[in-house]
């Protein structure tokens, strides 16, 4: 038993714990774990030429909704070249600008570049020698970085649904997946693939 300096017995106190900031209640972990954090490349997962852009999140949100009427959209990622969301360059840019006004939207415009091969003075994608293009490459890179912040300003439990044609997202979504994220994934056909 402690003392005071003048010799009289301090009283007992308990100290309890306080609860940690990151601690979170059941209710707000079950909440919390309907978050849907989408991760598009529109490269690869293009939507049709002069689609109603307004209506994507809302279309997205109603295919979610058929899984789980709590699914909700909290984040996007969204990344490509500027010129690939539409044939009609004003279009494109509209759509562009639609993504930008979404405040739960982060883009990223990757433009295409015209790089030629030494070798045969091709341009890549028409190249032999060489098997992609690098803006692709930059897209996927680009995405893969979003997932690694998005694992640590969301931390899980939630959804992550990639659109993307890209099978290169492999190892990233393996990261997410022993993270604890639940994996949605458009692109290989209708709602492909969805797993705990």
């Amino acid at each position: 038993m402690a003392t005071k300096f003048n010799g009289a017995p301090l009283p007992r106190v308990e100290i309890k714990p306080k609860p940690k900031a990151h601690d979170d209640d059941e209710v707000t972990l079950r909440l919390k774990s309907k978050n849907v954090h989408v991760i598009w490349d529109w490269n690869n997962a293009p939507i049709p030429s002069g689609y109603d852009m307004l209506t994507l999140f809302t279309k997205i949100q109603q295919g979610l909704q058929t899984l789980d009427p709590a699914l909700t959209i909290n984040t996007v990622v969204a990344s490509g070249d500027l010129y690939m969301l539409d044939i009609n360059e004003k279009d494109a840019e509209s759509m562009y600008q639609v993504l930008e006004k979404d405040d739960r939207v982060k883009t990223f415009n990757v433009p295409s570049r015209e790089v030629t091969c030494d070798a045969c003075r091709k341009s890549f994608p028409r190249c032999n020698n060489h098997e992609e293009d690098d803006e692709y490459t930059r897209v996927h890179a680009i995405l893969a970085r979003e997932m690694m912040i998005l694992n640590f300003n969301h931390p899980p439990p939630c959804y992550l649904l990639l659109i993307s044609g890209d099978k290169k997202f492999d190892t990233s979504l393996s990261f997410m997946a022993s993270r604890g994220y639940k994996k949605l994934i458009l692109g290989e056909g209708p709602l492909d693939r969805a797993s705990k």
